[in-house]
């Protein structure tokens, strides 16, 4: 067995903490039901992010290291707390001030991390809370649009879905910046949707506050609800109420977003220039690589929600079920709207990354649900003394099927090595970082060459350690500048190291060989 004991227990404890809601859902026990699919949510939320000791390639890494500065001086997002060193203002991997990112997200972690000090969990523990209310906001989107059954089911496919859980535990890139993406976008549905059923002023308040959350984590996609919230208007005919009411959630929404705007553009107008246009030239241009054609967020629902043929032919079912049983013409704006302007947009725009659609997933998860419904009430009208065993154990394979068990094993343990992200790896890093702080406990200032057991390890480096740290072999400039600066020096020799390195009597050396 290749998790650990507690590992196993803790997954155990999931399992039927997720179990436990499907049966009280069965018994017509609403409010229980929701309750403890939450727990089961955060618990297994908490299972996922615990996988893992290390900081995974590629986001992850750099997402934890900025959100470490931060949680000195929320003000000044930085990658090198210092920079004794020239480096490139428009090289998110090597620069100093980093803009790269919105940072409402990280601020988040940066929180945790203040809290709870500088470890992996701290930095996963916002993903794992905002995932868990998620699957509230799902829960009360198909509860308003639709019926709580529904909501329920919507909310428990989301719950123990693959590919969000596995952005909460870092594995996939974009991972935290996506997951709190997701939570502000998908916030400001349910906002709109309590709205209409309460017409409370708050809730349009609060619209407009996730969605300038949701501008502070990844830019103006945030701004999605509006323009469902528009087309709604247009097609129920109701423009002009539509207009005499956004002004309070579009100025919360300005509140929210504009001042961090302003103080970059204040205070680092270089790199907020280049950042600004490097958005602009996503739409336009495949950034570092990350091309696809039109059809590439289509297929990549088989990432998203399951790796079988039938997959995306079964999600289009259930989304058009869903359209067809909402009563209500705006709330079928509304959900369909939100996905086929993200869809279209992701799918126009030149850079293409599997997850910028997870935004809509929870929508997407309701019409599997809807779908689901349908079939279990069938069976109810057809098997009715036995149709409640028959949900349970559908909801149940469901649920496993889209958690996906032996792919989780397979990316976080050791059971096939050439399936999991190269782990030993991953290990060996932390291996070379345990012995950086023995090693160099008593020179502080120390600047740590060729740190880079893994790809990008010396960003890791400095997250778990207060050295200052760079990939590959430094110049003999690099080093006289830094004895200048006064930085003592140490060299990692994963061997090859060239004779002119080990002549200098002001290098330390310290041989750490790798396979």
């Amino acid at each position: 067995m290749y998790y650990t004991t507690i590992q196993w227990v803790h997954l155990l404890i999931s399992v039927g903490l997720m179990a436990l809601p499907i049966g009280l859902h069965v018994r017509g026990k609403t409010k229980a039901s929701i309750l403890s699919l939450l727990a089961g949510a955060l618990s297994l939320g908490l299972f996922c992010a615990l996988l893992d000791p290390f900081l995974n390639l590629w986001d992850e890494q750099y997402h934890a290291l900025v959100a470490k500065n931060l949680a000195n001086n929320g003000l000044l997002p930085l990658l090198y707390p210092e920079t004794p060193l020239e480096y490139d203002f428009r090289d998110w991997t090597s620069n100093y001030v980093w803009l790269h990112k919105q940072p409402l997200f990280l601020w988040q972690m940066a929180l945790s991390i203040k809290l709870f000090g500088t470890s992996v969990l701290a930095v996963r523990l916002p993903s794992v809370l905002m995932h868990t209310a998620v699957v509230y906001f799902t829960y009360r989107i198909g509860s308003i649009s639709m019926n709580e059954k529904v909501g329920f089911i919507g909310a428990l496919f989301f719950a123990v879905a693959f590919f969000p859980l596995e952005m909460v535990a870092g594995t996939f890139a974009t991972d935290h910046n996506d997951v709190a993406f997701l939570f502000y976008v998908i916030g400001s549905f349910w906002c709109w949707f309590e709205y209409q059923t309460s017409k409370n002023r708050v809730w349009l308040i609060l619209i407009g506050v996730f969605s300038g959350c949701a501008i502070l984590v990844k830019w103006l996609v945030g701004l999605l609800i509006y323009a469902c919230w528009g087309l709604e208007s247009i097609v129920t005919r109701q423009f002009v109420g539509f207009l005499r009411t956004i002004w309070m959630p579009l100025l919360a929404t300005i509140v929210i977003a504009l001042p961090w705007q302003l103080y970059i553009s204040s205070v680092f107008p270089q790199e907020t220039a280049y950042e600004y246009a490097l958005n602009t030239r996503h739409f336009f241009e495949a950034i570092e690589g990350h091309a696809g054609d039109g059809f590439f967020h289509l297929n990549a629902a088989r990432t998203l929600y399951g790796s079988g043929d039938l997959v995306p032919l079964l999600l289009l079912v259930g989304f058009l079920w869903m359209l067809i049983r909402i009563r209500d013409l705006g709330f079928k704006i509304i959900l369909g709207g939100g996905v086929v302007i993200t869809y279209l947009f992701y799918s126009m725009a030149a850079t293409k990354m599997t997850a910028f659609t997870l935004i809509v997933s929870p929508i997407i998860f309701l019409g599997f649900a809807s779908l689901a419904y349908a079939f279990f009430s069938w069976i109810d009208n057809r098997i009715p003394k036995g149709s409640g065993c028959i949900q349970f154990i559908g909801l149940f394979l469901f649920a496993y099927l889209f958690f996906n068990p032996v792919k989780v094993y397979h990316n976080h343990s050791d059971w096939k090595p050439g399936d999991n992200r190269n782990r030993r790896v991953e290990k060996l890093q932390l291996e070379a970082i345990q012995r950086f702080q023995r090693e160099f406990d008593s020179m502080p200032q120390v600047v740590i060459f060729n740190a880079d057991i893994r790809m990008n390890g010396h960003i890791a480096t400095m997250f778990f350690t207060d050295y200052l740290a760079y990939p590959g072999i430094p110049t003999m400039e690099e080093i006289d500048l830094l004895n200048e600066k006064g930085y003592p020096v140490a060299v990692v020799n994963q061997g090859g190291l060239p004779s002119a390195i080990h002549d200098r009597s002001d290098i330390r050396i310290l041989d750490f060989p790798v396979e």
